[in-house]
């Protein structure tokens, strides 16, 4: 198995850091990958990059199809 985290957190010695590593060494110590992605880091913009208009409150799916 190959287990991938990704975390976004500005803080590595946060909970969520701590998470992220107990997480991977679990995998790696019962002989599964694990990679990991800091979107953080990476400076990763979370917002949408469509308006809010274009997606149903109720669902938060696009109103329209492509």
């Amino acid at each position: 198995m190959h287990g991938f985290i990704a975390r976004a957190h500005h803080e590595p010695k946060s909970f969520n850091g701590a998470l992220t590593e107990a997480i991977r060494d679990t995998l790696v110590t019962k002989e599964h990958k694990a990679s990991n992605s800091d979107l953080y880091t990476m400076d990763v913009n979370p917002a949408p990059c469509r308006p809010l208009s274009d997606f149903d409150q109720k669902t938060l799916r696009l109103k329209t199809k492509f």
